[in-house]
């Protein structure tokens, strides 16, 4: 308790905040959703250089350019809930409420769709967009789950089943090693299980981990540092691509997510407000290095108990991270902990999408997306003077290479012409003076 009160204490009084920027998106795209929809999960995605993105309203799928002209939309014949883009922004995939997974490239040119049995959780693609891995879970009393590896072609390469739903996927931008996070919360009854797992390309099991809790996972594009945020649990925890665990690191409140820097060296999460000792601490963005101390806490004064935050993400070849709040807050944070840019909106962001500089940010809110074009550089990454706070491990190990995943063939179907999208989108562009 006195480590998370001298956490507690460094959080509230040792940060300086200095004033970002404000900064104004481009464009912004006003919806209006289908009221009968499901909203999605991971709305918006991004090519690396930022020219082109992709994001979901209702059934459909839009392609963006950076002026905010919408070069093509397509329709599924049910909402949509998760989007990914390969970093070289060629290929596309979807995912819909009722299990099917959609294949597309820029030039929208269907490639092939396909029903899953499970509910489609998770997905993430590889950089040249050759494979794509689906993390799935069981529906009603069902709580296992899969993990299902397709490529470019359509054949379902090999599928890993995992006794806990997949909520969390990374690929490493090879499409060498996928890191998977699974909801522990319904292992109680079987402390055995793992709810962490880390693969090859043909399926195999390298290391799986238990946390009992609801994970969510972050790499670097190299796969050489996996991190994990374990919600209900309130631990980080950090791990080299062989399985060892470099360190967990205590939280005084839930981590909502998690991110890492390119290097591997630094991992980001965005922790839930919380009380210590009767003292009302505000949520905050921790940095933590990878010898597991603190680097730098970012809280800004002016954020109360219930301005959350609700999105965190880090750029790939830069460290410049983005954050979105319950208030509609969005900042890019800086290697150094300091606020970059900032703008404030009306309602809650969703979601984000960086371009691999960072310099282009899509953010996604419950009716509206809005894209900025940053004037931010590339920095590197700097520790600050926070005091140094370090916890015992005192979780379960990483486990050995244990079970192999199973090849199946692919069903393989043509997609559905352009249906009507069922909702109203109004691009209005705004430009910088």
């Amino acid at each position: 308790m006195k480590n998370l009160y001298l956490l507690a204490a460094s959080i509230a009084f040792l940060l300086t905040v200095v004033p970002a920027i404000a900064i104004s998106p481009s464009w912004v795209i006003y919806s209006i959703p289908d009221e009968n929809s499901f909203p999605a999960e991971h709305p918006v995605a991004i090519s690396s250089d930022g020219s082109v993105l992709a994001e979901l309203l209702g059934n459909s799928v839009y392609l963006i350019d950076l002026n905010g002209t919408i070069l093509w939309n397509y329709s599924a014949t049910d909402t949509l809930r998760n989007v990914v883009m390969s970093g070289d922004g060629q290929t596309i995939a979807a995912a819909s409420w009722d299990n099917e997974l959609i294949y597309f490239d820029r030039d929208k040119h269907p490639k092939w769709s396909m029903k899953l049995p499970d509910n489609i959780l998770a997905l993430a693609i590889s950089g040249d967009g050759k494979f794509l891995v689906s993390g799935e879970g069981g529906t009603g009393s069902d709580s296992s789950g899969n993990i299902t590896c397709i490529g470019r072609d359509g054949a379902i390469l090999w599928s890993y089943p995992t006794p806990a739903p997949v909520v969390s996927l990374v690929m490493s931008d090879d499409g060498k090693y996928v890191a998977a996070g699974g909801n522990g919360y319904s292992l109680y009854q079987n402390t055995r299980e793992p709810d962490i797992y880390f693969l090859d390309n043909t399926g195999r099991q390298i290391w799986s981990a238990r946390t009992l809790g609801g994970n969510s996972v972050a790499m670097d594009p190299g796969a050489r540092s996996i991190a994990i945020g374990t919600r209900g649990k309130n631990i980080i925890s950090l791990y080299n691509r062989d399985g060892t665990r470099l360190w967990t690191y205590p939280t005084p409140s839930e981590v909502t997510s998690v991110s890492i820097s390119p290097d591997g060296e630094y991992v980001y999460a965005a922790i839930s407000p919380f009380v210590s000792n009767g003292m009302q601490v505000p949520p905050v963005v921790l940095s933590i290095n990878r010898k597991g101390s603190l680097a730098w806490t970012y809280p800004e004064s002016k954020r109360t108990q219930d301005d959350w935050f609700t999105a965190l993400h880090s750029a790939k070849n830069a460290t410049v991270i983005a954050t979105g709040s319950s208030k509609g807050n969005i900042t890019l944070i800086g290697a150094d902990g300091k606020a970059l840019e900032e703008y404030r909106t009306n309602e809650l962001i969703e979601d984000f999408a960086l371009s691999g500089d960072g310099r282009m940010v899509i953010a996604r809110g419950l009716n509206s997306s809005y894209f900025f074009e940053s004037g931010i550089n590339s920095t590197t990454a700097i520790e600050t003077t926070v005091p140094t706070v370090r916890f015992s491990d005192n979780t379960g190990s990483a486990q050995p290479v244990t079970g192999t995943a199973s090849p199946r063939s692919s069903p393989f179907s043509a997609l559905c012409p352009l249906a009507a999208t069922g909702m109203m989108i109004i691009a209005v562009i705004f430009r910088r003076v």
